[in-house]
């Protein structure tokens, strides 16, 4: 860290983080040891990425404060460590973005178009919750790959991915095919299905649109 004297107070001017993987590590630099203004500072960033994605995308905030139709965050991933590491940051920036582009591309109205066209029963409502969310993690991802955006929502895609799987599980559950399918469709390099489709799935592979699915 950088120590400087301002009048006859010390402070710190600057912290060094060297060799941190991240890449928000290359630009964020308004960092604090303090817990409350770490998180006001990363909410000012989150915000501030969240405003490549569009206008429309909303207030940025953290769950538990107050604002109507603002996209809550809940900050527990990236507690416990100040300033907060940049391979969190990340993360938490993949999901600022995604759920930013929620908002943009109208994804909860198309949800209840979604349910009042499929018309399921009760017992079928969780496993049509779980391939819609799917659905739109694929879609919402492929547009984020447009720009650099994805880096961060493949940051986050991979922690998700990570927290999916059951290792104990045989053979794997609707959930984890689902995840399984967010992995190849959403890599922005586009390769990833000759990686895992010989072992998931034999025989050749093609990743539908997803909201041609429904």
């Amino acid at each position: 860290m950088d120590i400087v004297k301002i009048g006859d107070e010390t402070v710190i001017n600057r912290f060094h983080l060297s060799g941190e993987a991240g890449y928000s590590e290359y630009w964020r630099r308004n960092k604090s040891t303090v817990a409350t203004f770490e998180l006001a500072r990363l909410l000012g960033g989150m915000r501030k990425v969240a405003a490549y994605v569009g206008r429309n995308s909303g207030t940025i905030i953290w769950s538990g404060m107050e604002a109507g139709g603002a996209i809550a965050i809940d900050p527990v991933t990236i507690m416990g460590q100040y300033p907060v590491p940049a391979v969190k940051v990340d993360r938490i920036l993949g999901e600022t973005i995604r759920k930013a582009y929620r908002k943009t591309e109208w994804s909860d109205r198309f949800h209840e178009m979604a349910q009042a066209k499929v018309k399921l029963p009760s017992r079928f409502g969780y496993k049509f919750q779980l391939f819609f969310d799917m659905c739109e993690n694929v879609y919402l991802d492929c547009l984020s790959n447009r720009s650099p955006l994805g880096y961060y929502t493949e940051a986050h895609r991979r922690y998700k991915l990570d927290a999916a799987f059951d290792v104990a599980s045989h053979p794997p559950t609707i959930s984890e095919l689902m995840h399984i399918w967010w992995e190849i469709a959403a890599d922005r390099s586009g390769t990833k299905y000759k990686e895992l489709s010989g072992h998931f799935f034999p025989g050749h592979f093609q990743a539908a649109e997803p909201r041609k699915i429904l």
